[in-house]
C-alpha cells in the first residue's frame, strides 16, 4: 500500500508500509546518463556488466537481454566508507541496433534525509547553532558523494567497455 508518492522527471520519494507496519523511504535523485558506443556483442556486453556489478553490495534487480537494473544494498557489513565509493542504482540498457550501452544512474539521499532528521531534532531541542553546523556538514557530505558517484560511474562504464 502505497502512502504517499511524488514524481518528477529527476526525482522521486516513495513512502510505503510493508505488510509488518515499517515505513520504508526510496528516494532517487536521477543524477545522469552515461552513452557510449561500441563494436562489441550486446551478449559480451551483458557478461561484463554482469561481471563488473558482481561486487559485495549491489543487487541486480530485473535482467532482460537488453537491460540490466541493479541497485546497492546498504546493509551488507562492511566499511561505511565503501558506501561513498559506490553508485546508489541504476540500469544498464543495451541498444544492439545502434551498438549503443546506456548507463543511467541514480543517486539516493536516505542517510542524508535522516541526518537532516537529526539536526533538525538537535536544533530544535538544543541549540540552533548545532542545527546550522549539521546542515552545513550534511551539504558538503552531499556534493562530495555527488562528485564521487559521477567519478565511479565513469570508472564503471570504462571498465565495462575496457575488459579483455
Amino acid at each position: 500500500m502505497i502512502v504517499g508518492y511524488k514524481k518528477n522527471p529527476t526525482w522521486k520519494i516513495r513512502l510505503s508500509v510493508k505488510r509488518n507496519h515499517l515505513f520504508w523511504i526510496k528516494m532517487k535523485i536521477r543524477y545522469k546518463k552515461i552513452i557510449h558506443s561500441t563494436d562489441v556483442a550486446p551478449s559480451i556486453l551483458k557478461e561484463r556488466i554482469l561481471r563488473e556489478l558482481d561486487k559485495p553490495g549491489y543487487r541486480i534487480l530485473n535482467q532482460t537481454q537488453s537491460r540490466v537494473e541493479f541497485k546497492l544494498n546498504l546493509l551488507v557489513p562492511g566499511s561505511r566508507l565503501e558506501v561513498f565509493k559506490r553508485v546508489s542504482g541504476g540500469e544498464f540498457d543495451i541498444i544492439s541496433e545502434n551498438k549503443t550501452i546506456v548507463f543511467y544512474f541514480y543517486y539516493s539521499p536516505v542517510s542524508e534525509f535522516f541526518l537532516i532528521v537529526f539536526a533538525t531534532y538537535i536544533g530544535i531541542t538544543q541549540d540552533y547553532n548545532a542545527f546550522l553546523f549539521f546542515m552545513v556538514f550534511i551539504t558538503v557530505v552531499f556534493c562530495i558523494s555527488l562528485i564521487v558517484m559521477k567519478s565511479v560511474a565513469s570508472d564503471m562504464m570504462e571498465n565495462i567497455l575496457n575488459q579483455d
